[in-house]
Parts: C-alpha cells; sequence; structure tokens
C-alpha cells in the first residue's frame, strides 16, 4: 500500500475516559477536512507514525488514539487490563467524537483487531459513520480463532512461529491457547504479536517484522 509523505500531528491531547484510564489522542492533516478515525491493531499495539500516513492529509482530518491500556495512553494503578473491555473501547470512540466535536465520522479505518472494533462501533452508533475502509478482517469469533491454532490453518503458513506459541500451551488450542499466553507474560506475548505481525504481511520479511516492532 502506497503511503503519503510523513507529517506530524497538529494537535495532541490525554482525554481522561473514566476508570483512571486516559487516552492518547492526535489529530493530523486538514483541521477542516473529512474526519478520519483510525483504530490500530492488537489489541494494545498502539498507533504508528505510518498510520497517519494512509490519508490524503490535505482532504482528512485524520484522528489517530492508542486504545486503552496502549502507547502512550494511561492505564490506572490497578493495570492496563482494568476495566478495559470491547464495549469500553467503544465508548471511548464516542468518547473521542464528542471531545473533538465531530458529529459524524466520515470515514472510520481499521486493521486486524481495529476492524473488530470498527465493526462493533458501526452496529453500536450506525448514525455515526458513514463508511469503513477495514484490512486483515479479524472477526474474534470461534471459527477465527480455531483457524488461528488450527494445523490446516495459519501455522502451516507459518509453523516456526507458531510453535514458538504453542510452547507457552502445550496441547492447546484457540481461546485457550491464547489465555495460557496472557498468563506466561511478556516473552510469551512477544512470541504471539511476531506470529500475527508476520501473518499480517503479505510477504513476510523477518527482519522487517523485527525492525517494526521495536519501533
Amino acid at each position: 500500500m502506497s503511503l503519503f509523505p510523513p507529517l506530524e500531528p497538529y494537535a495532541t491531547r490525554m482525554l481522561p475516559v473514566g476508570d483512571g484510564h486516559t487516552l492518547y489522542v492526535e489529530e493530523s492533516g486538514n483541521p477542516e477536512g473529512l474526519p478520519a478515525l483510525v483504530l490500530h491493531g492488537g489489541p494494545g499495539s498502539g498507533c504508528t507514525p505510518d498510520h497517519r500516513r494512509r490519508f490524503d492529509p490535505s482532504i482528512w482530518r485524520i484522528v489517530c488514539l492508542d486504545q486503552r491500556g496502549c502507547g502512550r495512553s494511561v492505564a490506572p494503578a490497578e493495570g492496563p487490563l482494568y476495566a478495559n473491555t470491547t464495549q469500553h473501547l467503544v465508548a471511548d470512540n464516542e468518547a473521542v467524537r464528542q471531545a473533538l466535536g465531530i458529529e459524524t465520522w466520515a470515514c472510520i479505518y481499521g486493521t486486524s483487531w481495529g476492524s473488530t472494533l470498527a465493526l462493533v462501533y458501526a452496529q453500536a452508533h450506525p448514525d455515526k459513520l458513514k463508511r469503513m475502509v477495514l484490512g486483515g478482517i479479524w472477526l474474534a469469533d470461534e471459527e477465527s480463532f480455531a483457524w488461528w491454532t488450527d494445523p490446516m490453518g495459519l501455522p502451516q503458513m507459518l509453523p516456526t512461529e507458531f510453535r514458538n506459541v504453542q510452547a507457552y500451551g502445550p496441547g492447546l488450542t484457540g481461546r485457550d491457547l491464547l489465555q495460557a499466553v496472557l498468563r506466561q507474560g511478556e516473552a510469551a506475548i512477544e512470541a504471539q504479536i511476531y506470529y500475527e505481525t508476520m501473518a499480517a504481511e503479505l510477504d513476510p520479511n523477518p527482519e522487517g517484522v523485527k525492525a517494526y516492532l521495536q519501533t
């Protein structure tokens, strides 16, 4: 995908959204342009400078945020997963829209987990957006989780990367494996993030993915 030239935000803010969470929100492009909301993947990865380069900055008012517990957002003392559910994130998107005085999103852009969140938001607030652009669509349903660990699914494309994840939950599949990974801590989570980032690339480049994850 071709990207527009690098650009810096013209405004940033920290937006309190309750439960001790504060969101990092930035705006780039044209302040009078069509409002576009960028929903990053993960969950947990946060927005990057390349996210704002996916829209023509002369046309779009590009709004990026780090979701609860992610990136530059601030979590409560209880931890980043406290009061952090899909419905909380949907409500956060609405809080951002209202705080920025945006009546309707002209576009919501989401990839991977961001596509899931965009779809849930659209179901909850169909009158608050006009269009969506989704990539690497992840529906977070049982079929998706099964494909993530089924030997005839994603693991056959990335066998080494999957084995590195499965080592943290031998014999487990689907949601059970994901829960085991989350319980194992940072090294396990890094193995999972590397697995899913490699999967998101049409032509996986291990060195390129490693460099991306270090940014």
